[in-house]
């Protein structure tokens, strides 16, 4: 239907941290057999910041959905791959981290990614990876 549009929302509770931070990357995994640059000639994903408090994983709805806050990172990718996401910057210390995501892709193209109910041993499942320095 004309106008469709599609949000996903990722949390991270990150502990640990002792050193300022070096890198901060997101890595997914695209589970659709579509290259979204060749759909569409620019970035096709954006992610965002969102408040960690606003959502509860289970309770969430399209009319209850959180607001995105800033835009993080837009990036590409290619079919049935893993990908990385550079949010640098994005996470500064020990707290719950919150991510919106959404598809610039025209003619209601949805992206459809793994998620943490993969097997706990999968290379599928969303990974926020921190080094510090």
């Amino acid at each position: 239907r004309s106008g469709l549009r599609r949000n996903s929302y990722i949390k991270f509770n990150v502990t640990g941290i002792t050193r300022e931070i070096a890198s901060v990357k997101l890595f997914l995994t695209n589970d659709l057999s579509i290259e979204c640059h060749a759909l569409y000639p620019k970035k096709c994903m954006n992610v965002f910041s969102v408040n960690p408090d606003s959502w509860r994983e289970h309770l969430i709805t399209w009319n209850n959905k959180p607001q995105f806050d800033r835009l993080l990172s837009s990036t590409d990718f290619v079919p049935l791959q893993t990908f990385s996401i550079d949010l640098t910057g994005s996470v500064t210390g020990n707290r719950q981290y919150s991510f919106g995501l959404n598809t610039t892709l025209a003619n209601n193209t949805y992206m459809i990614f793994y998620s943490k109910d993969s097997p706990v041993r999968s290379p599928w499942r969303p990974i926020l990876q921190i080094r510090q320095a």
